[in-house]
């Protein structure tokens, strides 16, 4: 959906570039911003590269299952069908310390490893679980300790303090965290008592 929205943009643009006068303007767009998108992409997986090497030798190293073990406590209480899941626990452990980190894009690997997981303690094949409604919220509206996705973007555009935005990032993450968490833990009760009630 989001590709036939982006392509309706980009269409318009050019049509209005077009009947108002101004075609040297949508080319000179098209060179400069083709650049500066391979800029950013370059910036950002020096990055992903690092953080991505990082999780790697946590791997190998063992460390995640000692980070899986910090986290479980947590992970039991807001996951309730994957106590015997080892490696949905370990997935989503390493998921939530790369988003800690601010590394959205390291953990969408970690993520989808988790789902197919989850997936696989799910009844219904077709429709996703409570589990994996609860793994999208986690991953959506992460908290991050450090935002280092962001703070690189801020640094490539000039900023002396990229770091600077921390407690914001820490305040509305924290926020949108509780609050995501709450309200399936709500619905999901709700879909329960209903199944419960139908059944009787």
């Amino acid at each position: 959906m989001m590709n036939y929205i982006f392509s309706l943009i980009l269409l318009i643009s050019i049509v209005y570039g077009l009947i108002t006068g101004n075609s040297q303007g949508i080319t000179n767009a098209f060179l400069s911003q083709s650049i500066e998108a391979i800029n950013l992409f370059l910036i950002l997986l020096g990055g992903m590269a690092f953080w991505g090497g990082v999780m790697n030798i946590a791997k190998i190293s063992k460390l995640t299952d000692k980070i899986s073990k910090l986290f479980s406590p947590l992970i039991n209480k807001i996951f309730v069908n994957i106590k015997d899941n080892k490696k949905a626990k370990d997935a989503i452990s390493m998921n939530i310390s790369a988003n800690l980190l601010g590394l959205g894009n390291a953990a969408i690997p970690l993520g989808i490893a988790a789902m197919e997981e989850l997936k696989k303690n799910s009844i219904n094949k077709t429709t996703a679980s409570t589990d994996m409604i609860m793994m999208i919220i986690l991953n959506s509206a992460s908290m991050q300790l450090i935002p280092s996705n962001v703070a690189m973007l801020r640094l490539n555009l000039g900023s002396k303090n990229p770091f600077d935005i921390i407690l914001s990032v820490w305040i509305v993450s924290i926020i949108t965290l509780v609050s995501g968490i709450i309200l399936v833990k709500i619905f999901s009760y709700y879909k329960d008592y209903k199944y419960i009630n139908y059944k009787n």
